[in-house]
């Protein structure tokens, strides 16, 4: 067997052991996944190894995948024409010349995904995932000020899990009392949303990006602004535990009442002096 036999064959080799490290990711993902949504609407814990679990197997998926699309690239031989277009996936030519679909007609169209309103509100991150947007941040922020590498998406959920256990059934019972208080809230919310758009009274545009799902926290950690635990972003509503109202908000209120009361008194002194 010459060289470029020799070599044809290592690449066929290698492309069934890719193949079959391809096909174990793919089921490996598909248990995953339906471990995933069985777990939906249970113990945020679990919750969260099912997402981890998926994560890991969709990465070796990925990793199957870059290693079978190099071989498949290898195999690109000139003097085999008809190999080399099925493993690019142009197909054979059929006798009247048209390209062979090889079946891509017969895989059924893709479902679309419904259109959310932007103007339905949303209901609030769970007790786990709360905490989770909250510590997220705190993990990058410290890592960055120690000079150390960013952690991955997987390492990052490893550590707040294990926060997350580690912390006192006191701690985990503030963080449920905020989830409660802000679940009313999106309670009477849906319920005017549901009215509003039973009477036609919505309003006629808003802009999704501005319509976040609300985060909520404790009163005790009320203390840091919102910019603090999400890195710069905006746009969340950020609940407390204390009130169940928003913090920005109510700052703003009270701010806006001793300005009218300022004015108030300018234009009493105005009238006086007149």
């Amino acid at each position: 067997m010459d060289a470029a036999g020799l070599k044809l064959k290592s690449a066929k080799d290698s492309l069934v052991s890719a193949l079959f490290e391809l096909s174990k990711s793919a089921n490996n993902t598909a248990s995953a996944i339906v471990d995933f949504y069985n777990t939906i609407g249970e113990d945020d814990e679990e919750r969260l190894e099912a997402f981890t679990t998926l994560t890991e197997s969709l990465q070796t998926l990925t990793s199957a995948s870059n290693q079978l699309h190099g071989i498949s690239s290898d195999l690109v031989n000139p003097m085999d024409e008809d190999a080399s277009s099925l493993l690019m996936g142009k197909g054979k030519k059929s006798k009247s010349g048209d390209d062979d679909a090889d079946g891509a007609d017969d895989q059924p169209p893709q479902k679309k995904k419904p259109v959310r309103d932007p103007n339905a509100p949303k209901k609030p991150l769970t007790v786990f995932f709360a905490y989770s947007a909250y510590v997220r941040q705190e993990l990058r922020d410290a890592r960055a000020q120690a000079g150390l590498p960013p952690l991955s998406s997987t390492e990052i959920t490893q550590e707040i899990s294990k926060k997350w256990k580690n912390l006192s059934d006191e701690e985990k019972e503030k963080w449920k009392q905020a989830y409660n208080v802000e679940l009313e809230n999106y309670q009477v919310e849906k319920q005017k949303y549901l009215e509003a758009k039973k009477n036609g009274t919505l309003p006629e545009f808003m802009d999704p990006s501005t319509n976040h799902a609300p985060v909520p926290l404790p009163a005790n950690l009320q203390k840091r602004s919102i910019d603090e635990i999400y890195g710069g972003s905006d746009g969340h509503k950020v609940s407390s535990s204390g009130n169940g109202e928003n913090t920005g908000s109510s700052e703003k209120k009270k701010k806006k009442k001793k300005k009218d009361k300022k004015k108030d008194k300018n234009r009493d002194a105005n009238r006086d002096n007149n």
